[in-house]
């Protein structure tokens, strides 16, 4: 089984909508929301990697004094295009204005995004009959919205 540590950003914006990008597993087609984000590279700290799969997912710079504050983190087992991973992800909160994707991942080798991309609330989310990760999301998100992020990360589980 691969190990895989990975980061997410949670892009919330003034109204509470969350930015989250569907993919699709390669081999039984099923779709699932995530949050953007991706795994962390050899050398790279976890805010290295979140600038750099925000620009890649979205064309989107997080400025260099934005401090993301880490609030979840996330152990979950899956099967990606016939690879087994177990995968530790860090969930991370930036406050934003909502804005539109610049880009997608279209082309590029290996690409598990379907590039479509939405603006979700809380309640978008708890009556979608559509899949997320993690399965928590609107309730896990309607929390974080409506308190203070914790004061260390806090497991939303799968």
């Amino acid at each position: 089984m691969q190990q895989r540590k990975a980061v997410r950003a949670l892009l919330v914006d003034e109204s509470g909508a969350v930015l989250l990008m569907q993919v699709v597993e390669p081999v039984t087609r099923k779709a699932v929301w995530i949050a953007p984000g991706g795994g962390v590279d050899d050398g790279e700290s976890a805010l290295m990697t979140l600038r750099r799969e925000l620009l890649e997912e979205l064309g989107y710079s997080l400025a260099v004094e934005h401090e993301p504050v880490a609030v979840w983190t996330r152990h979950h087992e899956f099967t990606w295009a016939g690879t087994a991973i177990d995968q530790h992800e860090t969930y991370f909160l930036i406050r934003c204005v909502q804005f539109v994707p610049e880009r997608c991942v279209e082309g590029v080798p290996g690409a598990m995004f379907d590039c479509d991309h939405r603006w979700w609330t809380p309640d978008d989310i708890e009556h979608s009959a559509d899949t997320f990760a993690p399965r928590s999301l609107g309730t896990a998100l309607r929390t974080l919205i409506e308190n203070r992020p914790p004061p260390s990360p806090i497991d939303v589980g799968v």
